[in-house]
Order: structure tokens, then sequence, then C-alpha cells
């Protein structure tokens, strides 16, 4: 008799920057100081979505001294601080935004809910999950803009999702969990309510597992 294996629960903001890190959205540089050891599980993340990570040479050196497919990683966020990426037998990584120079650790143009009011909405839906995509600009980086998502599940549960578009910029970058929090929270503010979704009317049966919906996904009947 066989049991399924199913993926440990990961915490809202640790399965946020596993995303952003598989996606290779950070540049990982190495950490200065002790880091103390980890005794709780790791995940597991393939070396080739981490050789991803943009302008970490020395990341991509330590990962290439390996023939392991995968690696043993720890991410330990903490509050204030640059989350840092912890590698068994490969050091401690910080994380760092893909945009030299500009962290966006905070924008503070944005510190009142009608500054998030957007400009531009886009919807997608795809696979029975409707994408709500905002356009929100930032004043004090011209023609720079903020992306918020809003992921509604046939379930009825959401996620939440916001980085920074500049100019001439390649890449998406991510803001850090605290940041991408309070921009959130200030546009729920502006709605003044959830995003709601009704369940899907069900569709013909199909030879297909349920998609898994992530973990940073919440309920919206459970958070209102």
């Amino acid at each position: 008799m066989t049991t399924q294996r199913t993926r440990p629960s990961l915490s809202p903001e640790i399965a946020y920057y596993r995303r952003h890190l598989l996606a290779g959205r950070f540049r990982l540089l190495p950490a200065s100081g002790e880091i103390p050891p980890r005794h709780d599980r790791p995940l597991m993340l393939a070396k080739s979505a981490l050789l991803q990570a943009p302008e970490s040479p020395a990341l991509r050196e330590a990962l290439l001294a390996s023939k392991e497919p995968v690696v043993s990683v720890w991410i330990v966020p903490a509050p204030g601080r640059r989350p840092v990426l912890v590698l068994k037998d490969h050091g401690a990584w910080v994380l760092h935004p893909p945009s030299r120079g500009r962290s966006f650790s905070r924008l503070r143009e944005l510190d009142r809910p009608e500054h998030l009011l957007p400009v531009r909405f886009t919807r997608l839906e795809r696979d029975g999950v409707a994408r709500h995509l905002h356009t929100i600009p930032l004043r004090w980086h011209p023609h720079g803009h903020l992306s918020l998502e809003v992921c509604l599940f046939p379930s009825g549960s959401v996620r939440y999702d916001a980085w920074v578009w500049l100019p001439g910029h390649r890449r998406m970058i991510p803001l850090y969990w605290e940041e991408k929090e309070r921009v959130v929270q200030l546009f729920r503010d502006l709605t003044a309510s959830y995003f709601r979704c009704a369940p899907s009317q069900a569709a013909p049966a199909v030879a297909e597992e349920p998609r898994e919906e992530p973990d940073d996904a919440v309920c919206v009947a459970a958070a209102s």
C-alpha cells in the first residue's frame, strides 16, 4: 500500500519568497557574519532554478561545485532586515532586488489608500484562475509603476502580489514581504473590501489532477 506524498505546508511569507526565488527574481549575495545552524526541516529546491538568479556569480560558482540536482535550503526572514537564503553546504545568501541601488524597501509615495488608485486595469483568466492586474503610478519614479495583482481561485481564496516596473528594466522588481503586505493593505482599504469570487460552475469531468493552490493564497471568507 502506498501513500500520496504531500508538500509540507509553508507560511505565506516563506511561500512568497520561494515563488520569487524559483522564478529568478532576486539577486543573491554572500551574507556577512555567522548564521546560526538550522534545525527545522529544509526546503528542496531545484539547483537549475537557483542558477537563474541574476547577477549572482558567487552563488553560481558555489552551486556548480555540486553535482546534486536539488539543494536543501532554508529561507530565513528577519523583520526590518533583508531575508537570507541558507543553503546546506553552500553558505548563506542575502536576497537583493535586481535593481542596483534601489531596494524599494519602502515606497514612501504610497502612504495613503488614495495614492494606490489604479490608472489601468487588466483582467486575465486561465485554468479557472482570474487575475486582476492593477497599474498604479509611482510619483517619485518617473514612468515607473507598481503592479498589484489579485488572483482569484475557483474555491474563493485569493492571493495578492505586488512588484515594481521601471522603464528600461527588463525584470520585475519584487517587494520585500513587509512592504508588499503594507501596500496590499492600503489597496484593500481603498477598495473597502476583499475582491470576491463565486465558485465556478462544475466543468465536465476530465482525467486531470486538481490544481494546487499556492501556500500564500488565503480564504476570502475566513479573512473577511
